[in-house]
């Protein structure tokens, strides 16, 4: 029984580490890369996750090894080490960042009340506090697997309301001033109700404005 709960907490802390708040930015890298582009780049993404993943668990299993930065010191040295425990650093602060940006966006449109610049500070402030900060501080990952159920739990609850409310309103979603996504949802609409949902589609299996410039935009979300 401990053995499986250790295995289902891992799961759950990769998942957790993984699915982030990002998987909401796939659907622009596919508008932007269209349908067809899109699926080739995920599934191009998917084969090199798998490769360089396999190629840490042969590093780690053949020098006897069990971390990445210890990876990278054995190969390349003691000063790769650093550069890369230094860039992991940054990327940790820059998700923080923005997953408390997302916080507050989300306690934006989810209050009936409105909320002033301050107000909305505070409540980041807030949350960092009173909920990130105590995370960030357990000293095993085992103590997070309840925190990153939850978290899978919660994405996967917004991915469904996020669809749910599109296919419900495809022509009222406020964007905040976003006026080309909401023209992009108009457009779809007015097509849908003239010619069909396969019709409406057929413009999406393309990069956006036919320009390969769009898939090179849509690369880094999917990578």
């Amino acid at each position: 029984a401990t053995s499986r709960s250790v295995f289902f907490g891992s799961v759950a802390n990769l998942c957790s580490a993984t699915l982030g708040a990002g998987i909401l930015a796939l659907p622009f890298a596919f508008y932007q890369a269209g349908l067809v582009c899109g699926m080739l780049l995920l599934l191009v993404s998917g084969w090199a996750t798998c490769a360089s993943i396999q190629l840490l668990v042969h590093a780690c299993h053949l020098h006897s090894i069990a971390t990445y930065e210890q990876v990278v010191e054995h190969v390349l040295g003691r000063s790769a080490r650093k550069v890369v425990e230094w860039s992991i650093l940054i990327f940790c602060i820059g998700c923080a960042v923005a997953y408390i940006i997302a916080v507050g966006d989300i306690l934006q449109q989810i209050l009936t009340f409105p909320m002033s610049k301050s107000t909305k500070h505070w409540s980041m402030v807030a949350v960092w506090f009173l909920a990130m900060l105590p995370l960030s501080s357990l000293r095993r990952m085992q103590s997070l697997q309840c925190a990153s159920a939850v978290g899978i739990t919660s994405i996967g609850i917004l991915l469904l309301a996020t669809t749910v409310h599109l296919i419900q309103q495809p022509d009222g979603v406020d964007f905040d001033g976003d006026d080309g996504m909401e023209r992009t949802l108009q457009h779809h609409a007015m097509l849908t109700q003239e010619h069909g949902t396969l019709a409406s589609l057929r413009q999406y299996m393309w990069p956006a404005d036919n320009s390969w410039l769009s898939v090179l935009r849509a690369c880094p979300i999917v990578f």
